[in-house]
C-alpha cells in the first residue's frame, strides 16, 4: 500500500509505503539520501498506536483481516 499526504500549508510532503513482509535477514536502514528520514518494520498490532498522515491504520487493519485481497486501494488525498 502507498499513501501520500501534503500538509495543508504545503510545508510537508509525506509518502508512506506499507508492505506485508517477513524479515529473513539483514538490517533495515535509512538510505544516505537526505529526503528519506525514517524507515522501520512495524507489526500490524502496533498500527493503532502510530500517528500516520494520512490516518490509514484502520484501512490497513481491515485489509489485513481479509487477507490483503485488494491489489490497489485508493484512499484519496488527505492530511488527517
Amino acid at each position: 500500500y502507498l499513501s501520500e499526504a501534503i500538509a495543508p500549508a504545503g510545508g510537508r510532503h509525506i509518502l508512506n509505503v506499507f508492505v506485508k513482509a517477513r524479515q529473513v535477514g539483514g538490517e533495515l536502514g535509512v538510505p544516505t539520501d537526505d529526503v528519506i528520514t525514517r524507515v522501520e518494520w512495524v507489526p500490524l498490532a502496533e498500527l493503532p498506536h502510530l500517528t500516520l498522515y494520512p490516518a490509514i491504520a484502520p484501512e490497513l487493519l481491515r485489509s489485513a483481516e481479509v487477507g490483503f485481497q485488494h491489489e490497489i486501494l485508493h484512499l484519496g488525498a488527505r492530511w488527517t
